[in-house]
C-alpha cells in the first residue's frame, strides 16, 4: 500500500492506467443496462489492446471502489478484460472508507450485506492499493476532491458513467470528468441509457463503439509513451 499524493509522472507505475468513474446511486434498470454495456466495451478495449501489441503490459485500472457504477466498473473488467488489473484507490484508511460506503444511502439489511461482500471481493483483489490520507478522520468532500485530482494526475485515459450534469461538488463524477477533459486526456462517457461517446482529446472521433474504443486505446497509450520518455528524461537529467 502506498500513501499521499504523488506527482503525475514520478507517482504513477510503468504501465498504462486508465481511471474509472461514476454515479453511486443506480436504478435497477440503470445497472442493467450499465453492466451490458461495460462489458462490452471492455471487451473492445482488451481486442483492441491485443491488437496493438501490448499484451506484455495491460492496463492498471484506477478505481475507487465505491458502491454503484464503480464496483461494476470492477465486476464486468474482471469478467470482460482480466488482464487488466484494479488499482484500489482510497480517499481514507480502508477500514475507514468500508465503513462510509453506505454514507447517503438507503439500502435494506440484506442488500448491504450484499454489497459489503461484492466490495470485499473487489478490494481484495486489487493489485495495487494506494491511500490518499491515512489520517483518523473520516473522508470528506475535500477527501474526495484529492481523491479525483490524484486518479486523473496519474491516468492516462478515463471512463466515467455519467449524468452530463456540472459538478455538484469536490470529487463527484462530473469533476472527475472535468479534470479529465481540463488535461486534455481520453474520455469515455456512459450515459443511464448506454450510449458511449468521447470527450477530452477523443470528443467527436466516432459514433461507432468499436471506432471509438480503438481511437481511446490508441490515444491513452500515446498519453502512457509520452509520460514514459518524460520520466526517462528527468532521469537523465
Amino acid at each position: 500500500m502506498s500513501v499521499g499524493f504523488p506527482p503525475a509522472q514520478s507517482g504513477a507505475p510503468d504501465v498504462p492506467v486508465i481511471a474509472v468513474s461514476g454515479h453511486r446511486r443506480l436504478s435497477l434498470q440503470a445497472e442493467a443496462t450499465l453492466e451490458k454495456v461495460l462489458g462490452r466495451l471492455w471487451r473492445e478495449l482488451a481486442q483492441e489492446w491485443s491488437a496493438r501489441g501490448r499484451d506484455e503490459a495491460p492496463p492498471l485500472i484506477a478505481n475507487g471502489l465505491a458502491l454503484g457504477a464503480d464496483l461494476l466498473f470492477a465486476d464486468t473488467r474482471q469478467r470482460n478484460f482480466p488482464a487488466a488489473k484494479d488499482w484500489h484507490v482510497l480517499p481514507c484508511s480502508p477500514a475507514l472508507f468500508e465503513a462510509s460506503l453506505f454514507d447517503g444511502l438507503e439500502v435494506q439489511p440484506y442488500a448491504a450485506a450484499v454489497l459489503r461482500a461484492r466490495y470485499r471481493r473487489a478490494a481484495e483483489g486489487a493489485t495495487r492499493q494506494t491511500v490518499i490520507d491515512d489520517g483518523p478522520e473520516p473522508p470528506t468532500s475535500l477527501s474526495y476532491g484529492a481523491l479525483a485530482r490524484w486518479m486523473v494526475a496519474v491516468a492516462d485515459g478515463v471512463i466515467a458513467y455519467w449524468d452530463g450534469q456540472n459538478p455538484r461538488g469536490e470529487g463527484g463524477t462530473g469533476h472527475v470528468v472535468e479534470l479529465a477533459c481540463e488535461r486534455a486526456l481520453p474520455v469515455l462517457l456512459v450515459s443511464s441509457d448506454g450510449e458511449v461517446r468521447g470527450a477530452g482529446a477523443v470528443a467527436g472521433k466516432s459514433d461507432d463503439g468499436l471506432t471509438l474504443a480503438r481511437e481511446f486505446v490508441g490515444m491513452t497509450l500515446g498519453q502512457f509513451d509520452r509520460r514514459e520518455k518524460l520520466t526517462a528524461s528527468w532521469a537523465g537529467d
